[in-house]
């Protein structure tokens, strides 16, 4: 069966809707279907499956069982975290704009299908996917292409349509923070606390108010790893601002 993988998450959209279930064709894999019982559309008891799905309608789903000799494959919406659902939609959106600019790249060069298809495969298996490739153009030129082996020319042609065509991106990572001051001016202190905290070089940050003791640090940088490691910064900060005082503080790193 040509398919998709266990646990692997997959577009699926609605075909036909029953009282036990749905009868879905996989986006991802042209002319498979596949059938979301109505115990795995959402959590809790689901009395009436038309409120939580309609024909047409697309979905993020969980493959949780394949039995091949059957040919059934069998889905889960409910067991798509929203974290995993944003992650499937940008894999989705980054491959789709890759698509554009490969597509551009061979217009240019008027490169055969079959060159564009081995450049393909090569920029992913060397990059993780072709928009990163892209993405690594735009920081690096065409060095890094040249150097998993991609045709001088072509590596040029990424590199400048990259230029053309990217606007770089920062990384966001997220953090709840609690800070609670017991002294009688506790309010005070954690305001000049939080207005003194600085965001490392290459980085920016913003501190927002959600409800005593609560707080959301934003922090932004050009890669998640800078972003984690502003983030880390900014914590230790506050820990230092609020050493020797009469405070407590704890925080959470918030998914995105």
């Amino acid at each position: 069966m040509n398919g998709p993988a266990q646990d692997e998450f997959v577009i699926a959209r609605i075909k036909k809707i029953m009282p036990y279930g749905a009868f879905c064709v996989l986006e991802d894999y042209p002319g498979v279907e596949a059938f979301v019982h109505i115990s795995e559309v959402s959590p809790g008891w689901v009395k009436n499956i038309h409120e939580y799905l309609r024909e047409g309608q697309t979905a993020v789903a969980r493959v949780y069982r394949l039995i091949p000799e059957k040919n059934q494959i069998d889905l889960s919406i409910k067991r798509v975290s929203e974290a995993e659902k944003k992650r499937k939609l940008e894999s989705i959106r980054r491959g789709r704009r890759a698509e554009k600019l490969i597509e551009l790249v061979q217009r240019t060069l008027k490169m055969p299908d079959a060159k564009k298809q081995k450049t393909i495969e090569l920029l992913n298996s060397s990059f993780g996917d072709v928009l990163a490739a892209f993405e690594a153009a735009l920081e690096e030129g065409e060095e890094p292409l040249e150097r998993v082996g991609v045709e001088k020319e072509i590596a040029q042609a990424i590199s400048d349509i990259a230029k053309k065509s990217i606007k770089k991106q920062k990384a966001e990572v997220e953090a709840t923070l609690s800070l609670v001051c017991y002294s009688p001016n506790g309010l005070e202190t954690i305001k000049k606390s939080l207005s003194s905290i600085t965001a490392p070089p290459g980085a920016e940050c913003s501190i927002t108010f959600l409800g005593s003791p609560r707080y959301q640090l934003k922090v932004l940088a050009s890669d998640f790893k800078d972003a984690e490691k502003a983030l880390d910064a900014i914590v230790a900060q506050i820990e230092k601002t609020i050493k020797g005082q009469d405070a407590s503080f704890t925080h959470s790193r918030t998914e995105t």
